[in-house]
């Protein structure tokens, strides 16, 4: 009877020391989805950042066409229909690699300036439009220029 109790004793202790084939190939099985999960969310998470960074350059590039009209003088400033037109690298350099690719695919801008809601009043729309892998990706910047400036009274 000793000896089965023993024996017993020294099987669950064995047992106890180690884990068996089983609980490691469940583990590494849990493992692996979880870390091909993250993988996905990493990869959208990168592409995300991209897309967001182009949005964001063809916001500074409107804005640099918008900031470029408000210090022209009031008058000077022509009511136009815009055609859409290539970035250049000399108004938009920080748009463009050193070996002169644009960051923006395919990109062009659009400026319209129409009479506002009076005659002292322009409106101005600026549309950046490019590709993104496949997609066609746009921006468009409206704002009022005043004849009186902003802010003065």
């Amino acid at each position: 009877m000793n000896a089965s109790i023993a024996h017993t004793r020294s099987r669950a202790q064995a047992r106890s020391k180690g884990f068996s084939m089983i609980e490691v190939l469940v583990v590494t099985t849990m493992l692996a989805i979880v870390s091909l999960s993250l993988i996905g969310v990493f990869a959208y998470g990168f592409k995300l950042v991209s897309k967001t960074k182009q949005v964001t350059m063809a916001t500074q590039v409107a804005q640099v066409q918008v900031e470029r009209l408000r210090n022209t003088n009031y008058d000077a400033i022509p009511v136009v229909t815009g055609t859409p037109t290539a970035l250049a690298a000399t108004d938009y350099p920080f748009l463009f690699t050193s070996d002169g690719t644009c960051f923006l695919n395919n990109a062009q801008e659009t400026v319209s300036v129409t009479p506002g809601i009076d005659e002292r009043l322009k409106r101005l729309d600026v549309t950046i439009t490019w590709n993104y892998q496949g997609q066609s990706m746009r921006k468009d910047l409206v704002t009022y220029i005043a004849k009186d400036g902003i802010n003065r009274r």
